[in-house]
């Protein structure tokens, strides 16, 4: 995960909330606590000076990590850059962690945009192989694929489409989890 980047754009529409400066009549969204969860100690602690306090980064790996209860949970372009086990290993332990009525954000490349997504693959090639992890597994879906995956995690999804007259091909997924019915909850009796 790329923690700083998220993390840190809500960090500053808060404060330029504040002071005033942010536009009228569509607040920024706000959280009692933000986490970010990142797998490399040196990106950490990096994320961690440039925050300065505004959010906790936590080094782990979130396809596995134990995390708390969370009304939201961010994921901008990150599933892309793992392998389709992985990704479906992720929305799970999200989903598991979703608070009733919480949400999941997800920006993605849509890997049926054409020559415009070619585009996004091989600056994504060219950045692992400058930062040494030319190993570094990437499964890009198309939005159908998406989808199917978000609905295999129990989310009710709605899409957007985004990067409009840009090179960027990304779609904006809003997850949402749909209610878990318990077992011990039955349907109400039919009148008499």
């Amino acid at each position: 995960m790329r923690p700083g980047t998220d993390e840190g754009l809500l960090a500053e529409a808060r404060r330029a909330e504040d002071a005033g400066t942010w536009p009228p009549g569509s607040p920024p969204p706000r959280f009692d606590r933000m986490a970010g969860i990142e797998t490399r100690d040196r990106t950490a602690a990096r994320a961690r000076a440039a925050l300065d306090g505004d959010a906790e980064i936590i080094e782990g790996d979130a396809r596995t990590l134990s995390m708390e209860p969370a009304s939201a949970v961010l994921l901008f372009d990150v599933l892309h850059l793992m392998r389709a086990d992985e990704q479906e290993a992720l929305l799970a332990n999200a989903a598991a962690r979703l608070e009733p009525g919480g949400v999941v954000p997800v920006r993605e490349a849509d890997a049926s945009a054409g020559w415009r997504f070619t585009t996004v693959h091989l600056r994504n090639r060219l950045k692992a192989i400058a930062f040494r992890t030319r190993h570094q597994s990437f499964h890009a879906p198309t939005e159908a694929e998406w989808l199917d995956c978000f609905a295999r995690r129990g989310f009710r999804t709605d899409v957007r489409r985004m990067g409009e007259g840009t090179l960027f091909v990304n779609l904006l997924f809003r997850l949402t989890a749909e209610p878990r019915v318990s077992a011990s909850t039955h349907p109400p009796s039919p009148p008499a």
